[in-house]
């Protein structure tokens, strides 16, 4: 298959948040070609969320949200196109009331999309020109400039990255996670050859720990492998940031940086099974210095419905080690949230049933334990439906 996979008329448009609900990742999501260059499309999703909660105040709540994303390609020549990606958001689930460390949707709502990053910029997420070099049908290199989506050219999984068609807790997505900052200008590479993808991308942050922008750099290497099982992707990825984070107390300003790793595997036709490892230093980009999650895709042909499919997901993630208040006297170059958060324990599962070619409904149960150093533990449920319709 060609480096850089294309549709006629259209060049390849990498963006994990235009999937179509009933393809596998990876696949083209559905677009209305206004003219042989220029196509349309999107996807609306929708969700609503009840938790219960034990600890913080017993805050049980329900809450609910929309997204409308348009997104516009424009091929200027064979090897030249422009991709614009807008988020028009009401609501904000139970994102902005919840008193769990982990946001229960990972999507882009209202107070997300207002502001971005800092950046007075609002409901344009994405918008890139990108250039393709093709050496070979299995040999290609893309640049890509302007104001990128991070998840699309690092950390994706085939089971765990697309919170309005897989799991919704930004634990199990990629586009969201604090250690891959996100809608912020930046560059990116890709170097594809044969089943190898090499990527480098930068990016300049708007806001840091102090609200101060920073410069973030990050490489992945992905190799496709063929197995008696079925398909498996296999990536490493390496990040890090100019020092502009607090590293603990009293030690100021130092850089963030850390490794992932991010597998998905399929096992015969009709399971797949992931994983994604996060490590940091000590100075954080985010809320935890690990984090170690897995899971299980299982599609519905066992029970006649070929194009459903059960997730389900655990995950451990590990707050910064010791005690973050300063000592007497001392302070830090950015205050840490408060209280300390030792640990997060997350499970979820949902399932997805497509009724329609355009249309996928989804119900999701998430658990969650956040344990403090000082102070009350916060542990609870939530429970929620979503819909998502592509076009």
């Amino acid at each position: 298959s060609p480096a850089f996979p294309k549709q006629p008329g259209r060049l390849y448009t990498p963006s994990l948040l235009t999937l179509l609900v009933a393809t596998p990742l990876g696949q083209e999501a559905l677009a209305y070609d206004v003219t042989e260059r220029l196509a349309l499309g999107g996807t609306l999703a929708m969700a609503t969320q009840c938790q219960q909660v034990s600890g913080a105040g017993d805050e049980n709540k329900c809450g609910g949200g929309a997204a409308l994303m348009p997104d516009l390609t424009l091929n200027l020549t064979d090897r030249d196109q422009v991709y614009l990606l807008f988020d028009f958001a009401l609501g904000n689930d139970l994102n902005a009331d919840s008193p769990f460390a982990l946001a229960p949707w990972a999507a882009s709502l209202e107070e997300d999309v207002q502001d971005i990053n800092g950046s007075n910029r609002s409901y344009l997420l994405v918008a890139t020109y990108s250039h393709d070099f093709q050496f070979a049908d299995d040999h290609g290199l893309r640049f890509t400039g302007g104001i990128l989506d991070t998840g699309a050219f690092l950390d994706q999984n085939a089971y765990a990255s697309d919170e309005n068609t897989q799991f919704m807790n930004v634990a199990f997505a990629n586009s969201h996670s604090s250690y891959l900052p996100t809608y912020d200008p930046g560059g990116a590479m890709e170097w594809r050859y044969q089943d190898w993808t090499l990527t480098a991308l930068g990016l300049n942050g708007e806001e840091n720990q102090a609200g101060e922008p920073f410069n973030y750099y990050a490489t992945g290497l992905a190799c496709r492998l063929g197995t008696a099982w079925g398909e498996g992707n296999y990536r490493l990825m390496y990040f890090t940031t100019t020092p502009d984070f607090a590293a603990g107390p009293g030690s100021g300003l130092d850089r963030a940086e850390g490794a992932v790793l991010s597998l998905d595997q399929e096992l015969g036709s009709d399971w797949g099974v992931f994983l994604r490892l996060v490590w940091q230093g000590d100075a954080l980009l985010g809320d935890y210095i690990a984090r170690y999650t897995g899971g299980l895709n299982v599609l519905g042909t066992a029970w006649g419905r070929a194009q459903d499919n059960l997730g389900l997901a655990l995950g451990y993630l590990e707050g910064p080690a010791g005690d973050t208040s300063p000592a007497e006297g001392e302070a830090l170059a950015a205050p840490p949230d408060e209280p300390s958060l030792a640990s997060t324990w997350i499970g979820e599962a949902y399932y997805r049933f497509v009724a329609m070619d355009w249309l996928a409904l989804s119900a999701d149960i998430q658990y969650m334990n956040d344990r403090y150093r000082a102070g009350e533990d916060v542990r609870g449920w939530v429970f929620g439906l979503r819909a998502t319709l592509d076009f």
